[in-house]
């Protein structure tokens, strides 16, 4: 305990000292969750972080179509001020193991979204129905995570939500709903996102932005049934859920700085924080410096196994410049034990398409390139690739070296500004490859369609 608190103080004042003496926005690169939720920006100011959007409550925009927007002008603001979205999706997923075996699929679906207006410039309800349905799947290459298991499609009511919001400063909602923190989150490289019965409290009072709340269950990407948040791994027969706070601060222009705990009783409590810092010059050179610290430990009961505490910290620095991102980052994780991430995608810089490189004293680096096409007129056309070798990995238990690994991957993306009333699509293509001591590897092959139409 006394070594990981000493490591967090180190990191931090090292952290500081760069931020303050050397180098506009609380945003970063390089989380796979992340990437998942846009093609690749333009500069460093387009970069988002784990704990960027944690407990910021974002003004909702008004969509109106001219059929309907005379009708629902006329009735009380609870009716008219309703918002719809229609989304499809279509994913086409193959990955060739180490082994030799196969997950494929191809399946389509997408969501149905629908709130309500304000009741009292207040009280709002809404709710999102997910689907994804078989196109193709043979029984024997299960295990993409785009269907259920067996390749069985499947339908669930994902969203479901009363949600109070007063001035667009303090937000509260109640029942299933999206979660979009560090270690629980969406996750949304499949066909549905990850759900949560949650009851959360979200505030933005200037300098800060602060939040907690109590999750109860979580809906995975590739189910239609909520579980408690202590079923993870090997644990059945705990019936608990989880308890989150944290708190964003914004000392300065630029500068961001935050943190949030996790408890699970009896299961696991996690801590994160991070710090981040952009600028920008006047010939357009964009400099980001961030950094990242988490400590997961088992509490009570230990139901998670044999008693663990482990660490994992890292950084991260991003130049651009012209359209193109430079970026490269690194991570340290203790010999204790591998860090996990149960309930949705690991924040840590270096979690690419297939691997995380947080294995038990694993050391990784990576080096990352993005490029906006838009300078030779090719709007809407963007990629982005990485390269990451991670080493010195162990075997919690046995202490016995685990072969190194590198892994490459590159992103494609197509998404040109939205044409009313047909919408917007977005074309991704993506390939990983992952190399174990120079012998196995693993081959990923994604491609993506998304058609968001605003329906009200």
């Amino acid at each position: 305990m006394k070594n990981s608190v000493t490591a967090k103080i180190v990191l931090f004042l090292i952290l500081n000292v760069l931020i303050n003496n050397f180098i506009k926005v609380d945003l970063s690169l390089g989380v796979e969750y992340l990437s998942d939720q846009q093609p690749a920006p333009d500069s460093v100011e387009g970069l988002r972080s784990p704990m960027g959007g944690t407990f910021k409550i974002t003004p909702r925009k008004e969509v109106r179509f001219p059929l309907f927007k005379d009708l629902l002008d006329k009735l009380p603001s609870f009716f008219s001020g309703t918002q719809a979205n229609l989304k499809i999706r279509s994913y086409y997923f193959d990955r060739t193991n180490s082994d030799d075996s196969q997950n494929t699929a191809l399946a389509l679906g997408g969501s149905i979204f629908i709130e309500s207006g304000k009741l009292f410039n207040l009280i709002s309800i809404g709710g999102e129905l997910f689907t994804s349905q078989r196109i193709y799947g043979p029984k024997d290459k299960d295990g993409t995570l785009l269907l259920a298991p067996g390749q069985k499609g499947f339908t669930v009511l994902g969203r479901a939500y009363g949600k109070l919001n007063y001035e667009d400063k303090i937000a509260i909602k109640l029942y299933r709903q999206y979660a979009n923190t560090p270690f629980v989150n969406m996750q949304d490289n499949r066909m549905v996102p990850n759900t949560f019965e949650a009851y959360s409290l979200r505030a933005n009072l200037g300098v800060v932005q602060f939040g907690g709340g109590y999750i109860a269950k979580i809906k995975r990407r590739n189910s239609e049934k909520f579980v408690p948040m202590s079923q993870i791994g090997s644990i059945d027969n705990k019936d608990s859920g989880m308890f989150v706070f944290g708190a964003v601060f914004y000392p300065r222009e630029g500068f961001a700085i935050g943190g949030i705990n996790y408890f699970v009783g009896d299961v696991i409590n996690i801590f994160y924080a991070e710090s981040t810092f952009v600028t920008t010059t006047d010939s357009g050179l964009g400099i980001k410096v961030s950094a990242q610290v988490t400590d997961q430990r088992s509490v009570g009961k230990e139901l998670l196994g044999p008693q663990f505490s482990t660490q994992v910290w890292g950084g991260q620095v991003a130049a651009s410049y012209f359209n193109t991102i430079l970026r490269f980052a690194f991570s340290a994780t203790s010999s204790d034990k591998e860090i996990i991430s149960p309930w949705g995608g690991y924040p840590g810089y270096l979690s690419l398409m297939e691997e995380d490189f947080n294995r038990a004293g694993e050391n990784a680096y990576l080096i990352g390139l993005s490029h906006d096409l838009k300078s030779v007129r090719l709007e809407g056309l963007s990629f982005f690739a990485n390269y990451a070798l991670g080493y010195d990995a162990v075997d919690a238990v046995e202490r016995d070296p685990i072969p190194d690994q590198r892994e490459f991957d590159i992103t494609v993306d197509y998404k040109p500004k939205k044409v009313r009333p047909l919408g917007q699509v977005w074309f991704r293509f993506r390939y990983a490859n992952v190399n174990i001591s120079n012998e196995d590897s693993v081959h990923d092959v994604r491609v993506i369609f998304n058609y968001n139409l605003p329906l009200l």
